[in-house]
């Protein structure tokens, strides 16, 4: 019985380790103090400038909008990048499930909680997947990010937090996070 019991207990282990390492990262490790809106960060080879937020119950106009799950709410971030590299065109937050080396991913924080950014399928401004040109071309755009309305209403805080994905701590957790306070 004490063999089952360790052997069920083993499974149980390794399966919600394995379940915890098929999900997305959350950032650990040493982060910069919360920038403010308008300021510019460069970020390897991205100049990147927080404008402000939105919370919103659609997107887009005409036939094509964007309506989120009954309950939720939008969370609409306003992003100038500007690609930095002078000769090659970029992928800014890379349309992938799970990022790979030196691809930049999005969350939003809000309270204790996060959240990753939806994707609006290049519609509407949306930078999730946006190959922008070489040589500082900038491009002006959003990052969206679903939550119920209640989590977005009554958060003490918001952050939007970028994260590099090949630079990483001894827990293996990233640790290249720039953090935009949004309130």
């Amino acid at each position: 019985m004490k063999k089952k019991l360790l052997g069920l207990v083993a499974v149980l282990g390794l399966s919600v380790g394995f379940l915890a390492a098929c999900g997305e990262e959350e950032p650990s490790g040493p982060t910069r103090e919360a920038i403010a809106l308008g300021e510019v960060v460069t970020f390897q080879d991205w100049d990147v400038v927080v404008h402000g937020y939105e919370i919103v119950t659609e997107i887009g106009e005409g036939t094509i909008v964007n309506i989120p799950s009954s309950g939720n709410v939008f969370v609409v971030v306003n992003v100038t990048v500007s690609n930095l590299d002078e000769e090659n065109e970029r992928n800014f937050m890379p349309l992938t499930a799970m990022p790979q080396n030196g691809d930049i991913s999005a969350r939003l924080g809000y309270g204790e909680e996060s959240t990753s950014n939806v994707s609006l399928n290049r519609r509407n401004r949306d930078l999730f997947g946006a190959i922008i040109g070489e040589g500082a071309t900038d491009i002006e755009g959003i990052v969206v990010f679903e939550l119920s309305a209640a989590d977005a209403e009554n958060a003490e805080s918001l952050e939007f937090r970028l994260v590099r994905s090949e630079i990483r701590g001894e827990d293996g957790s990233p640790t290249a996070v720039f953090t935009f306070d949004l309130r």
